[in-house]
């Protein structure tokens, strides 16, 4: 029997369904297939994605903040996995400019996704990233972790909207 997929949830991907593109209004049952894979156990972020979400009070936060199961304490071994990352890929300090590494949120995503195995893929919709702007695509293909958009994510689902 196949192992189903887990999806690690980064911030940019929560905000861009809830804000930008799929939002509530335009796909009110979108929250329900969330909250069910949530349910299952299929749908994980680390806590540090919370507090990136938390900084805007507006109504994904609010989802976000009901959602206690998806939210989750990193362990020990993430944890572990999150140092060895921010090592390999760090944000240099830039005058006047964002960082260009991974950072906040981004390295827990990946370690928990890394940690959880095969059949665990991070969620992200940053832009691809490269050398110079190491970004969640950029860093997962390095660590041979899988990462997919949320679009992915819900073509994966089978999910459609009537």
């Amino acid at each position: 029997m196949a192992v189903a997929q887990v999806y690690c949830l980064d911030t940019s991907s929560a905000i861009e369904w809830f804000v930008r593109t799929y939002p509530p209004s335009i796909l009110p049952n979108l929250p329900e297939r969330m909250e069910a894979l949530i349910g299952a156990g299929r749908l994980r972020a680390p806590k540090a994605v919370l507090d990136e979400i938390s900084r805007i009070d507006d109504d994904c936060c609010k989802w976000a903040k009901v959602q206690t199961e998806l939210f989750i304490e990193e362990s020990i071994a993430v944890q572990r996995i999150v140092r060895v990352l921010m090592a390999q890929y760090p944000a240099p300090v830039k005058k006047k400019k964002k960082p260009t590494g991974i950072n906040g949120a981004d390295p827990f995503v990946i370690a928990l996704a890394k940690d959880g195995g095969a059949h665990w893929a991070v969620v992200s919709d940053e832009h691809p990233g490269s050398d110079e702007n190491k970004k969640i695509p950029y860093v997962c293909k390095a660590e041979k972790v899988r990462c997919i958009t949320f679009q992915r994510m819900m073509i994966e689902e089978g999910w459609q909207f009537r």
